[in-house]
């Protein structure tokens, strides 16, 4: 899964939101995702401001990376 990119949204009307859903579609295991369910205070920490009047949120923001099984060691073993 890709983590790049971001999601822009107008500052001048995120005044009139609620809440931010932001879905992604997984076209390897044919879902849908929910990368967030927040409400629009939430989602303001995890936004950036732009020069243009924009704020956007990362994608890598978003999306964890999966974790990385673990090989775990024997410290003793009975039989």
């Amino acid at each position: 899964m890709h983590t790049s990119g971001y999601i822009s949204f107008n500052t001048n009307t995120l005044s009139l939101v609620d809440r931010i859903i932001i879905l992604r579609i997984n076209t390897d295991e044919m879902q849908v995702e929910t990368l967030l369910d927040a409400p629009v205070k939430e989602a303001k920490r995890l936004m950036s401001n732009a020069a243009t009047g924009k704020s956007f949120i990362a994608m890598s923001k978003l999306i964890k990376p999966p974790a990385k099984p673990r090989i775990l060691l024997n410290v003793i073993e009975a039989i």
